[in-house]
């Protein structure tokens, strides 16, 4: 009966010691700008061919690797910036090629060590044509998760933001690509339709973004 009840006892101690010990995550703060090499073919094209203001469809480099973070801003949204340590790392921006004529694009990017980031597009896309820059810009809200060795995930999955632009000066001339990813996600800063500016609100209601507050790292 003793021992019984020392077990009883000791029980709790044990759960509280086992959670003293358990790492916990943290809401991530950070943003990185990249390149997207092999940017761009148009239609299935080759690179410098056809007109982005009429394709239907744009093509970059497939594969692993095919985005360079070119940023190293130290602070995001005025507070350190956790991916600073990224910068001149390489990532994968997936699929390979972009339907231009409205149809949601199921983006995805995997970056940072060992590629244990991740982002996927889950709730929205809004696509921005600017027709005297000759640009096409895409703004997708989506989750941000860490995926990291070993069951220890440094940072909470969260809602984030991808925006990706492509300019062509001229028909016939090369595009450039580049893009940003965010999290938490960056505000939306072009001009869409009414009826996209009220999607995007019920998407950020949906990945839970309002209200959202910082939690203390330990």
């Amino acid at each position: 009966m003793k021992l019984r009840t020392l077990k009883i006892m000791l029980a709790p101690a044990a759960l509280l010691l086992g959670l003293s010990t358990q790492s916990f995550a943290g809401p991530a703060n950070g943003s990185v700008g990249f390149t997207i090499f092999g940017c761009c073919g148009l239609n299935g094209g080759a690179t410098g061919v056809g007109d982005l203001m009429t394709a239907s469809n744009l093509q970059f480099q497939p594969g692993a690797n095919n985005i360079l973070i070119t940023t190293n801003d130290a602070l995001t949204f005025g507070s350190p910036n956790d991916f600073q340590s990224l910068f001149l790392t390489f990532g994968t921006l997936a699929p390979a090629s972009i339907d231009l004529t409205g149809p949601t694009n199921p983006m995805t990017v995997d970056f940072g060590p060992l590629g244990n980031y991740h982002f996927s597009t889950v709730a929205l896309q809004i696509m921005t044509v600017n027709v005297p820059s000759r640009s096409i810009a895409f703004y997708f809200l989506g989750t941000f998760s860490d995926t990291s060795a070993g069951g220890v995930h440094p940072w909470d999955t969260g809602a984030a933001s991808l925006t990706l632009q492509f300019t062509q000066s001229a028909p016939n001339s090369s595009i450039s690509g580049s893009g940003t990813l965010s999290t938490p996600p960056t505000p939306f800063s072009g001009a869409p339709e009414p009826a996209s500016m009220a999607l995007l609100g019920s998407a950020l209601i949906g990945l839970g973004v309002f209200g959202r507050k910082k939690l203390a790292r330990r």
